[in-house]
């Protein structure tokens, strides 16, 4: 499924704009303070089953990110 989203809003897997990722998804969310995520980005976690979580980049520069789940 999430390849069907992707490919209607027209994005890769990782999508890449000026360098940095707006938008993942995988296994593993990135470690807090891992560089080369934009402020903003989602990452979607792949390996929750049915319910995959959604987390948003909370940083305030891209040369450190902090994700943190997003709900509902």
């Amino acid at each position: 499924m999430l390849g069907r989203v992707c490919k209607l809003l027209g994005f890769t897997r990782s999508h890449f704009d000026d360098g940095l990722k707006h938008w993942d998804a995988g296994a593993t969310v990135p470690t807090n303070g891992t560089a080369g995520y934009a402020i903003g980005c989602i990452f979607i976690d792949t390996t929750g089953g049915s319910k995959v979580t959604m987390y948003c980049n909370e940083s305030t520069t891209k040369n450190s990110c902090d994700f943190n789940a997003v709900v509902d």
